[in-house]
């Protein structure tokens, strides 16, 4: 049995002796060591207290102190959920909401190259099958399926669908959104409402039920993409703003609540992408008006956003969640720091 460096409570008539012998512990020495045991060890088997510490920890001791990690359950099944992400790392279960263009439709089809099952969500169902059957040809498994965020019940339907197809979920990228230029005061209830049940509800609603499977699991992960409205509003875009400010603060809860059942949640704030929901906002616009907008001097691409969403959902970010990457050729490095 490997025993703790602590100490034990030495006699009067042994105090005399040198260090080494005070703190060596043989065969002879009482069960139990009166001075103090290592603290994983105490914690973690109360049951073996009359005993010799537990040989799980093997840690090397410094000052007496093991550094090892308790052995609970929960890092066991994390660890066993990690490996099993890794060997099918080519047949990830994948969910993208507004996949069918901009973003969502780079997403889909960057999984689909990869070889993973890919479940492309869409408001009608006729566009979410053609956008699926186009992206087949890449190699992955992709279906589609008619998804409105603005309907309470679209989380259990997409998710539900999911697991009929593909038997679970390893990953849910929240991409549908709408954007719409309406001030504060000229903002109406009917616009300030589409804009939080697409923006924000949606993706909520959907995240609890895509948890409720990965729970099960034992891992799984989820990915937000809000925007830099969302950390630095603009003006004349009051519900938009908000919505993706909202988006990024559901983001952090949902990783607090959920990191214990193994699930990562992140979030992406991407910059002015060349997408078909921002091309009336940009088309046009001079070189030196982008440059003033991005350092970098362009815009970016959908592509490069769905490398992004790749990294998150994959083990080279294993130690990330409740994270907000901001993905916008350099526009917020002009903020001032507050």
């Amino acid at each position: 049995m490997r025993w703790c460096s602590w100490p034990t409570r030495a006699s009067p008539s042994s105090r005399s002796g040198t260090r080494s012998a005070r703190n060596t512990r043989t065969d002879d020495s009482p069960s139990i060591p009166s001075h103090r045991r290592c603290a994983p060890c105490w914690t973690a088997h109360p049951q073996q207290r009359k005993g010799s510490c537990c040989q799980l920890n093997r840690a090397p001791l410094r000052h007496g102190r093991s550094f090892a990690r308790r052995p609970t359950q929960r890092h066991a099944v994390r660890k066993e959920a990690d490996v099993t992400d890794t060997e099918n790392q080519a047949s990830r279960r994948v969910i993208v909401t507004g996949g069918t263009r901009g973003i969502g439709r780079a997403c889909a089809e960057h999984f689909a190259r990869a070889g993973d099952r890919v479940l492309v969500c869409s408001r009608t169902a006729s566009e979410a099958a053609a956008v699926a059957a186009e992206l087949r040809r890449f190699g992955g498994t992709v279906e589609g399926v008619a998804a409105d965020l603005a309907d309470p019940e679209v989380g259990n339907k997409v998710v539900g669908r999911c697991v009929d197809l593909f038997g679970g979920i390893d990953a849910l990228i929240n991409n549908a959104g709408i954007f719409e230029s309406t001030s504060l005061v000229d903002v109406t209830a009917e616009d300030w409402d589409s804009t939080m049940h697409t923006n924000l509800r949606g993706p909520a609603l959907t995240s609890a039920a895509a948890a409720r499977v990965m729970r099960t699991a034992g891992s799984g992960r989820i990915v937000n993409i809000a925007s830099i409205n969302g950390l630095a509003p603009e003006a004349n875009f009051a519900a938009y703003n908000a919505s993706k400010a909202g988006l990024i603060s559901l983001t952090r809860t949902s990783a607090i609540e959920l990191a214990d059942a193994g699930i990562r949640v992140n979030c992406i704030a991407p910059g002015l992408i060349r997408t078909p929901m921002a091309e009336p906002w940009i088309t046009g616009l001079s070189d030196d008006v982008v440059a003033r907008w991005a350092p970098m001097r362009r815009f970016g691409l959908p592509e490069e956003i769905a490398t992004v969403v790749d990294f998150l959902i994959s083990d080279a970010s294993a130690y990330m969640t409740g994270e907000t990457l901001t993905v916008d050729g350099g526009t917020l490095a002009r903020q001032p720091v507050l």
